[in-house]
């Protein structure tokens, strides 16, 4: 005869969706041949710009020296493949990084939780969750990265799930309401961080979670 699961209905949904995930590290793995199709350039090319790129980039903030946020906001966008190339290396090679998407994943398939990214920079977080079939909105600044992020999601067919967002309409959403946040190394960059993160209270669903990294 047919024998009975003991397993509760709940349990065995968590494992089907666990079993399907996409990792964060399969995902980052086609990261350096979108970045080369975005630039126009070969593999190499890359490697040998993103080696290069977190020390230029370091070179060119500490010589602004931005002091409020509209400057930060300025120098971020002078900062264009700069800033992208030194992100891109970021992702590749954390692994604490890696696991930390994984189980936020994991923990909003649960959940089946509506996601806002903020500070999604080039779109890697947002990509993660959307692969694994939630729907996100992500918040950044134009620019460079953005338009990366664009793109890669595009290739990798989640564009339908990921709904951009400027900062001011992040200001100007009072309606909206999301089950999971997720702030992975923004605050610190922000003038006034606490101001941030009580927008990020405001926006939280009664008992989502939120999940914010930073280094101050």
């Amino acid at each position: 005869g047919v024998r009975a699961s003991t397993t509760p209905a709940r349990l065995q949904v968590r494992a089907l969706h666990w079993d399907r995930m996409r990792s964060y590290a399969s995902l980052v793995a086609s990261l350096n041949e979108h970045l080369a199709q975005f630039l126009r350039v070969d593999d190499v090319t890359v490697a040998e710009r993103m080696r290069t790129a977190r020390a230029e980039r370091n070179r060119r903030w500490i010589e602004a020296d931005p002091r409020t946020e509209e400057e930060r906001n300025r120098v971020y966008s002078s900062l264009g493949e700069l800033d992208l190339l030194k992100y891109a290396e970021w992702h590749l090679g954390d692994r604490d990084r890696h696991a930390l998407h994984d189980r936020a994943v994991r923990l909003a398939l649960d959940r089946r939780a509506r996601v806002l990214d903020v500070g999604g920079g080039i779109g890697d977080t947002a990509l993660a969750f959307a692969a694994n079939g939630l729907d996100v909105t992500y918040v950044d600044l134009p620019g460079v990265c953005a338009d990366f992020a664009r793109f890669r999601w595009q290739q990798l067919g989640v564009s339908e799930r990921i709904s951009p967002l400027s900062p001011d309409e992040f200001w100007k959403s009072p309606n909206d309401r999301f089950g999971m946040i997720v702030s992975i190394e923004v605050l610190e960059h922000l003038e006034n961080p606490v101001h941030h993160a009580a927008r990020y209270l405001e926006l939280l669903e009664t008992g989502g979670l939120l999940v914010v990294t930073a280094c101050f």
